[in-house]
């Protein structure tokens, strides 16, 4: 019980830091980085994020993974009862401010996973963007159907 506590701390502690690598002075800061366990027969996991540009407007316009062979940006819309997923080629960042990539909206999509992602693991994802230099991203691994880090902190 007591290591299930310290796993499930130690997840939340990582999901609430800041998860960019570019540097402090990088106009465009990666934070709340997770992604839900591997389904059980494999298949995609959605990773979401949060994206502040705290300088000019930019433009994400790739993502990479180490724990995938394909990766892509999509956005999910609900009409008339019906759920659609489609690919983006990129997504735009207004100047100083904030994209939410999130279940039923903005997300990543991993596809051909080299490894089954398991509660407690991490991954990398570089994001590269048109003006930003590319930024790294550690991403925690949640248990399957969680709802995601919890409540932002101030």
């Amino acid at each position: 019980m007591r290591i299930m506590l310290l796993l499930v701390a130690s997840l939340l502690a990582a999901c609430l830091a800041p998860a960019g690598s570019a540097g402090a002075d990088s106009p465009i800061q990666a934070t709340r980085a997770w992604a839900r366990a591997s389904p059980s027969g494999g298949g995609p996991v959605a990773v979401y994020l949060t994206l502040r540009d705290r300088g000019r407007a930019d433009r994400l316009t790739s993502v990479t993974a180490d724990a995938a062979g394909m990766v892509m940006i999509h956005q999910s819309t609900q009409q008339n009862g019906v759920s659609e997923m489609r690919e983006l080629q990129s997504v735009g960042l207004p100047a100083r401010g904030t994209v939410v990539f999130r279940p039923g909206a903005l997300h990543v999509m991993l596809m051909d996973l080299n490894r089954t992602l398991r509660p407690g693991d991490t991954f990398s994802l570089v994001l590269t963007f048109d003006h930003a230099p590319p930024v790294t991203v550690k991403v925690p691994v949640l248990p399957p159907g969680s709802p995601g880090p919890g409540p932002a902190a101030p």
